[in-house]
Order: C-alpha cells, then structure tokens, then sequence
C-alpha cells in the first residue's frame, strides 16, 4: 500500500511525504503507482523550482517540505492532496492518506536526512 502524509498546520500544507507501493499491477504496468509517482514529482519539482523548500528522494519515498508557507505553495500542495484524496476513493486498497502536522513534518525529514 502507498501511505501520503500530508503536513499541515491549521488550513496551510507544509508538505507530504510518499512511500510504499501500492500493488495494483505488475512493475511497469501499477495505474496507481503512476498516478501517485506523477503528482508527487510535479509537486515537489514545482515547488523546488520556484520556493525554498526541502526535499528528499530515498528508495521508494518522497518527502518535501516548503520552507514558508505562502498562498502559491498552499494551492500547489492542497491540489496535490486533493487529487490523493481522489486517488485514495478510486483505490481504497492501494493508497491510505495520513494527516500529520508541522512537528511530524520536521521529525520525520531530520529522521531521513541524518
């Protein structure tokens, strides 16, 4: 199963980290893996590409986490949660979406960097 945790404080999203594998079809051929791997990269090479934020790529998981949060990064990040959260009705045995917040945001990239 892919898990997404999505960070948030109150109504602004400081990140998502993405992980797992979600099972729906053989490599190469998983519609739910493409779907998740293509939103999170258009996410996190966007956002890279235009704030400061943090992201790390290990093995199989993604995690980012904007710096500041700003009206830009909150609507990049709320659509790509909101497209999870579609995902995840589509495909209930595939992918679980976690809600975490800024604490959890910051332990869990200082736990992956080190």
């Amino acid at each position: 199963m892919i898990r997404v945790t999505l960070y948030r404080v109150k109504h602004s999203y400081l990140g998502f980290r993405v992980g797992g594998h979600a099972g729906a079809g053989p490599f190469g051929q998983d519609i739910v893996c493409a779907a998740v791997s293509s939103a999170a990269l258009l996410a996190a090479n966007t956002l890279a590409a235009h704030w400061d934020c943090e992201a790390l790529q290990q093995g199989g998981t993604l995690t980012l986490r904007v710096q500041t949060a700003t009206e830009s990064t909150d609507a990049i990040l709320k659509s790509f949660a909101a497209h999870m959260r579609a995902l995840e009705q589509q495909y209930p045995r595939h992918i679980k979406l976690i809600y975490g917040g800024k604490g959890n945001a910051e332990n869990q990239y200082s736990t992956l960097c080190t």
